[in-house]
This record gives C-alpha cells, structure tokens and sequence, in this order.
C-alpha cells in the first residue's frame, strides 16, 4: 500500500473474502501459527488455498453456478480449478485513502468517500492479485443470511442491482479489472 502511495496512487482498494470464523480459526491456527512467538507466517498462495473449504455461505452464493445466487451481486466470483476464484466485483474495500480534497461525504467508505473525493479512476490503485494483498473477512455462520436467494444468476438481476445500487465509478471497476485469488499450488 505505502509504495502505491508513494507512486501518487490516491486510494488503494482490495476484495475481501468472507470466510466462516467457526471454522475457519481453528484450521487457520492449526496449519499457521506459531506458538512459540505468536506469528502465522504464510504466503498468499498457501492462505488462498486454506480457505476454500470454509467459504461463508454468502460468499458461496456469490458463485455464478450457485443454486442459490446471491440476491446482492456486488462481488460474483467463478471457479477455476477448484481452489483459484476469479472475481468481478463492484463494491471494493479501501484498504488507503488519501483524497485530493477534504470534505464531509454522504454514504459509506467504499462509495460516497471515493466518489466524492477522488476525481479521477487512474489514481486508485486496484488490487488484482492476491499475491499482492488478500483480505479475508471472518463472519459468524449466520450472519447476512437474507442475502442468500434461491434461484441461479441472472444477468437482468445483476444489471437491475448495479444500475440501482451501484455508483458510476464502481461498474467502472467492474468491468475493467478481474480479480484474481490464486492458491491451486500450495507454495513449499
């Protein structure tokens, strides 16, 4: 983050996968943490790869071949290889921010800040790698439910969401940058 910064880089904005912390944790500190000096010490390619049997159920149903689509398409994620997601996403999360001009901003973080802060898309940095940044959120099983629908994707019901719930600058992000979490080869 601080070297795009320093490149003049305004914003620099990530994806976060929701895992399931019932699980996830303990797995997490099982393969990962050392005891001895309280650090988990891993690389990306091998976090990627720890976290494909604890998706949240709201990032599952954020699949496109999911039964149960997600009725917020903000992120839609496809599959390769069992392990490596590729993502579109429209809602990223500010992982920096250093807007051009101070002022106060209606809505969240991720919308409103940037869209009323920064003028110009070539000065956020978008991470496309999980190798250069990963984030991954921890959610209790139960959260955000109603988030889960129960029908297969539609492409008219994600352009109905973005065009409603979605700023211009964020379908911006969604078309040209894919994201890509790699973990297919665990690292040695």
């Amino acid at each position: 983050m601080i070297d795009r910064l320093n490149e003049g880089k305004r914003a620099v904005l990530t994806t976060g996968i929701r895992v399931d912390a019932g699980t996830y944790v303990e797995a997490f500190t099982e393969r990962f943490l050392n005891a001895d000096n309280n650090t988990a010490p891993c690389a990306a390619v091998d976090l990627v790869g720890s976290i494909s049997s604890h998706l949240h159920d709201v990032t599952k149903s954020c699949f496109i071949d999911s039964e149960s689509f997600t009725t917020r398409p903000s992120m839609l994620i496809w599959p390769v290889d069992g392990v490596d997601l590729i993502l579109r996403a429209f809602h990223l999360h500010p992982m920096a921010v250093w807007p051009k001009v101070y002022r106060d901003f209606e809505g969240t973080i991720d919308g409103g800040l940037l869209d009323q802060t920064l003028d110009d898309l070539n000065d956020v940095h978008i991470v496309q790698d999980s190798n250069e940044i990963l984030q991954i959120n921890l959610d209790v099983p139960t959260h955000r439910q109603d988030l889960i629908g129960t029908q297969r994707y539609s492409v008219h019901a994600i352009a109905a969401w973005a065009s409603q719930f979605s700023l211009p600058y964020q379908r911006t992000i969604f078309r040209r940058y894919p994201i890509s979490l790699t973990g297919g080869s665990i690292s040695k």
